[in-house]
């Protein structure tokens, strides 16, 4: 009968004591969590009640004498578990508080784990960072046996694509509205970029914002952005953390110390800034937008799907030799076209492409080609066992399956949850719950990214978004082009304040000899990848000194881990 700790780092986090046992509980909406469990009878009528109200919801139960817990479908919310060297089952939602109950000697990295760091910059579940914790995958139920933990896949995305584009607006405007209604509170803050998601969420809210403010030039256009668009917004209340490039790697650092496994995002090492200097409790954050209703890329992707049988009959010689712009775009769009012929688990199909930020041929030169294909078909498989997907064409499932890898896969708002709650905040994500999923579920695939036939004069991205928001704030300049956010890393490598981190962090072993010149030298496709794993490994995978992050809610008992 070894001992059990859990905790919760969540400041929403609520304790429930029934006649069977305590839960702990966090999501969405908290309060409904609770009602859901003192309403059950038994074990089971908990598993039903909980599954039918959880948006980004975690649970916890040790009731009749075993440990239980849950994750919801699409919960940004995550539960860790591990055993310590005596025994002690841990259960957290804080994967640094998991890491600092292992000795150092006790953590170790597997090489699959290390490939998922490189292709995608976070482990597919039920893995973490180190063999000895798993997290609770999504959509499942754990028990935890004298055997150790079982796990029973339940939840699922399983929605039938009916909806028409109109509707579709209809839709995502009573769902946003719904979740917003469910989730906010009076001290709330919105993230505020100045693009479509954030002031979307703006115009449902009477909320104040923040933003980020670096002064890298290259980002000037953003900042102006912000300060144009935030005036469109009748709330009161503008708050900008003004950052300086030259203490990027210093907030890095201390992005990974809060954490306790590597940044996925380089806009994660600002967040850490943004929460350290902001005096917020709760933040609204737009992440997530983009994987159900329109990644950028998707414009061009649809253009080379209808231009499909043209590009067929074009040689790529031919297509490549027409002069200037026209020729380069062209054998672009024949590439792309040509990555829909491969299956969708294929490193050189689109979809597996299309998601990330790296090259996978480059990884496979550095763990092989095997792992690389396997943890490819891992990625595919994890989607596979969550969410229906159509058949609508082989163009249009890679589409669909490319944003369903970045909306399952990218791992952004778990990582600024965690950190908002190791500086004591709390994060509502709106497009990561489980209702905004099935509302993108239900628009037919082809439809659901980019505009179809009848939108050729403006194939944009999100378009479903952009109409919304023309609605709701006619005077947004939807049409206007708004950069991506993306941090010069290149340049910051080259004479900026990454410029010596290979000096202070030894490069990962996993770069052979012969590649040393294109990836540490030299900035390349995953350059920010072995970044990142340099500074976790040297800064907390070694540090013997790790502490929990400080819990909201806990329960520590010795409890009956037998069947």
């Amino acid at each position: 009968m070894p001992p059990v700790e859990v905790t919760l780092t969540d400041p929403d986090a609520l304790t429930v004591e029934t006649t069977a046992g305590t839960w702990l509980v966090a999501g969405l909406a908290p309060s409904a969590l609770r009602a859901a469990v003192e309403a059950a009878d038994d074990g089971s009528e908990v598993r039903r009640r909980l599954e039918s109200v959880a948006e980004d919801a975690v649970a916890v139960g040790v009731v009749d004498g075993r440990l239980r817990a849950y994750r919801s479908v699409t919960a940004t919310r995550s539960l860790y578990h591990c055993r310590t060297p005596n025994g002690t089952v841990i259960l957290t939602d804080h994967f640094r508080t998991a890491l600092a109950r292992l000795p150092v000697d006790g953590r170790s990295v597997p090489d699959r784990t290390v490939a998922d760091h490189l292709l995608f910059r976070t482990p597919i579940e039920p893995d973490a960072y180190v063999a000895e914790i798993e997290t609770v995958p999504r959509g499942a139920w754990l028990d935890w046996t004298d055997d150790g933990p079982t796990v029973d896949q339940r939840g699922r995305l399983d929605v039938e694509p009916v909806l028409t584009a109109d509707a579709a607006v209809d839709a995502i405007d009573d769902a946003l509205e719904a979740v917003l209604a469910a989730g906010s509170r009076n001290d709330q803050t919105v993230m505020f970029s100045g693009g479509v998601d954030s002031t979307l969420l703006g115009t449902y809210l009477d909320a104040p914002t923040v933003s980020m403010a670096i002064d890298s030039p290259e980002l000037a256009f953003e900042r102006r952005y912000v300060r144009d668009t935030r005036e469109l917004l009748t709330a009161d209340g503008h708050r900008t953390v003004a950052l300086d490039e030259t203490r990027f790697l210093t907030w890095l650092e201390g992005s990974m110390d809060r954490l306790g496994f590597p940044s996925h995002f380089s806009q994660t090492a600002l967040t850490h800034a943004l929460f350290a200097a902001d005096d917020g409790r709760r933040y609204v954050n737009g992440e997530g937008a983009d994987a159900l209703f329109g990644l950028t890329g998707s414009k061009g992707a649809r253009i080379a799907a209808l231009l499909r049988p043209l590009l067929a009959r074009t040689p790529r010689p031919l297509a490549a030799g027409v002069p200037g712009a026209a020729g380069r775009r062209l054998a672009e769009l024949h590439d792309l076209a040509r990555r829909f012929d491969r299956p969708t688990a294929d490193r050189g199909g689109f979809a597996q492409r299309f998601a990330f930020f790296t090259d996978p041929d480059v990884v496979a030169r550095m763990v092989g080609d095997d792992l690389v294909d396997r943890r490819l078909r891992a990625q595919r498989a994890f989607v596979a066992d969550r969410v229906a997907t159509t058949d609508a064409g082989p163009a249009t499932a890679h589409l669909e399956l490319g944003h369903l890898l970045s909306f399952f896969q990218h791992n952004t708002v778990a990582q600024w949850r965690q950190l908002a709650h190791a500086h004591g905040a709390s994060l509502l994500a709106p497009f990561k719950t489980g209702r905004m999923a099935r509302c993108s579920q239900s628009i037919p695939a082809d439809r659901r990214y980019v505009q179809g036939l009848s939108g050729l004069g403006s194939l944009d991205a999100k378009y479903l978004l952009k109409r919304l928001l023309a609605r709701r704030l006619p005077s947004y300049p939807t049409g206007r082009k708004k950069g991506s956010g993306a941090l010069p890393l290149e340049r910051y490598f080259d004479d900026g304040p990454l410029a010596d981190v290979f000096d202070r962090y030894e490069p990962p072993s996993v770069v052979p000899e012969g590649m040393l010149s294109d990836h540490v030298d030299s900035f390349g496709p995953v350059t920010w990848n072995l970044i990142t794993y340099a500074v976790w490994r040297d800064r907390v995978l070694r540090n013997p000194d790790l502490e929990p992050v400080p819990a909201t809610v806990d329960y520590r008992d010795a409890v009956e881990t037998s069947p």
